[in-house]
């Protein structure tokens, strides 16, 4: 898995003014996404050049789980995610087998089917490990590299203008390119604070904690917006995880997710739950709300039996590993609680100036309600996989709500193309992966599947059109 995208790379660093002309597609963004657009371009016979503002290719997918998945019919993807597009689901949904034997077809090692917590299934990326699936990435690029793909690095997306043949791109390293179309897949705006402000408010956006890159700063929303786009979905709504609070290294925010939030009860620091902590299978409901609490901090509480059934082997894909997550919340510095008893563990958690009677109330009152059966009768609720906090020890983890990715973004056709105000294609102008909005919501159901699927398709459209 040896990567060549040095020998067909341009280095714009330095330069200025230089154009590149006869170029049929650009695409903005290495991602999965924009690797899976170049590929599929390239192999139409389109000349395609990629910008990407980091210095090597893979996004956001080089740090995640590498579970490429999506519910496995749309009924199912439509219960659990209504508020999404269901022409963006459908595509979604129907695509996403076909497309990841397409991918393995170009030489990607993908893992056999697998099912994903039960809400579909997927391939994992092979040759690495949760958190560090780069060299995978690199090897899409290297592919895309061999069909004669240029990959331009440290040269951002700055401004896109209308223009003949369609499009004049300007880099942040100096550089103009003519391009007939135009692909935007540079991963959301989860990493610029000023739109975050915007979409969410500032008290929500300021309690944040990035569960991704901080180079995702909305690149392409802002480009498609200048050009008359129209946005779609739900642009305050995000995907993320409850996420311990400490200072994390990008390829650990994946391993030390515990997903297994879902099982435990989560209390803010006046000691009241706030969330049904199961509301969503992925608990990906949790940190949308979690930003909304006093201080932006709360705490993830949980008993031996809770942490040794789910917490170790977090029971989602084989993609995420099972190990002590507990250890390595601690060896990264996060505040974890621990004690014999509940009064014991609420003396301890005084000190983050949790009101002690107000958290064992708190606690017995869910415990009492697990025991018989009323979950459905709490304020909030617990409509699933209601476990008492009740074998020692007991524990209480400092957390953060960690957001991963925007699902709100630019309106897009089945097609791929971008949409504009008047609900009409804009000519030549496409968007992909977490850039094209409304396939998810609230509630969420793979990014990685919707990234190859919409980037292959963006692809394919793009090189047709051009």
């Amino acid at each position: 898995m040896e990567t060549r995208t040095r020998s067909q790379s341009c280095d714009f660093s330095g330069a200025q003014g230089l154009t590149v002309v006869t170029v049929n597609v650009v695409i903005a963004g290495a991602g999965m996404s924009g690797l899976a657009a170049a590929i599929a371009a390239a192999e139409k016979g389109a000349r395609v050049s990629v910008l990407e503002k980091r210095k090597t290719p893979g996004g956001a997918a080089a740090i995640s789980a590498g579970a490429i998945w999506a519910p496995t019919s749309i009924s199912r993807l439509r219960e659990y995610v209504p508020e999404g597009d269901p022409v963006l689901q459908e595509i979604l949904v129907s695509r996403l087998p076909g497309d990841l034997a397409w991918l393995a077809s170009h030489g990607l090692m993908l893992s056999a089917p697998e099912s994903v917590a039960g809400l579909g299934e997927g391939r994992n990326m092979l040759g690495g490990e949760s958190g560090r699936h780069d060299r995978f990435m690199r090897a899409m690029a290297d592919r895309a590299a061999r069909l004669g793909v240029q990959f331009c690095y440290q040269a951002g997306l700055r401004e896109a203008r209308l223009s003949s043949p369609g499009f004049e791109i300007h880099t942040d390293a100096g550089a103009t390119i003519s391009t007939g179309s135009l692909i935007l897949a540079t991963g959301g705006f989860q990493g610029n604070r000023r739109l975050l402000t915007q979409y969410l408010g500032a008290e929500r956006a300021d309690h944040l904690y990035l569960r991704g890159l901080a180079e995702s700063t909305g690149d392409g929303l802002a480009a498609a917006l200048s050009l008359g786009a129209r946005t779609a979905g739900d642009m305050a709504a995000f995907y993320g995880h409850t996420m311990p609070d400490g200072e994390i290294p990008a390829e650990q925010l994946q391993p030390v997710t515990p997903y297994f939030a879902r099982y435990c009860v989560l209390v803010n620091l006046r000691g009241r739950r706030f969330v049904d902590e199961a509301a969503a299978l992925l608990e990906e409901v949790n940190p949308q709300e979690g930003c909304r609490q006093p201080g932006g901090r709360y705490f993830l509480v949980f008993d031996q039996h809770i942490y040794a059934s789910y917490g170790i082997n977090q029971q989602v894909t084989s993609a995420i590993p099972a190990i002590d997550r507990l250890a390595l919340a601690r060896k990264l510095g996060v505040p974890v609680y621990e004690a014999e008893t509940l009064a014991k563990l609420a003396r301890q958690l005084g000190v983050e100036g949790v009101p002690a009677d107000r958290f064992i109330h708190e606690i017995e009152t869910y415990n009492e309600a697990c025991r018989s059966g009323s979950g459905a009768g709490l304020s909030p609720s617990r409509i699933r996989y209601a476990i008492p906090v009740e074998k020692p020890p007991l524990y209480a983890m400092r957390c953060v709500p960690g957001i991963t990715c925007t699902t709100g973004g630019i309106s897009v056709d089945g097609r791929g193309r971008v949409l504009d105000r008047g609900k009409r294609p804009i000519r030549g102008l496409f968007a992909a992966g977490a850039d094209a909005g409304g396939v998810f919501g609230r509630h969420y159901a793979g990014f990685l599947g919707w990234a190859l699927v919409s980037g292959r398709l963006c692809g394919d459209t793009a090189a047709a059109d051009s």
